[in-house]
């Protein structure tokens, strides 16, 4: 009996109400968020001599309560986050895997030219 009223209430305690937790903006979520160099497209700077723009770190951003602050501001939801997302991991994973993928080729290239100048002759097996 005090074994079922123990478990009745734990689970009426144990269960979470999502309304109670408040939802956090997240940066990688947001449309403005750079996903390679982790900066914020919103708050850029454009140099009026080479007309380069630098963008700040969203931790920068979400830093100061001008601009985005903690409770994220300015935030915007990235309909695209399939396709971006991926994105990124590409980029930033791309220079890896061609440079493998040449350095590869190099090294057969250069194991059958070794080959191909001293040929290895392999002594004959008599049974």
């Amino acid at each position: 009996m005090k074994l079922s009223k123990f478990n009745t209430f734990f689970m009426l305690c144990s269960t979470v109400n999502p309304s109670f937790i408040p939802v956090k903006r997240i940066c990688k979520d947001c449309k403005y968020f750079i996903g390679d160099t982790l900066q914020c497209r919103k708050f850029g700077d454009t140099n009026i001599v080479t007309g380069e723009v630098t963008y700040p770190y969203a931790s920068v951003i979400r830093g100061d309560s001008k601009k985005c602050g903690e409770v994220g501001n300015h935030f915007e939801n990235n309909p695209y986050k399939l396709v971006t997302g991926p994105y990124y991991f590409v980029k930033k994973n791309l220079f890896f895997t061609f440079s493998g993928v040449i350095i590869g080729i190099n090294v057969v290239s250069i194991i059958i030219q070794f080959i191909s100048k001293n040929p290895i002759i392999l002594p004959s097996l008599k049974i």
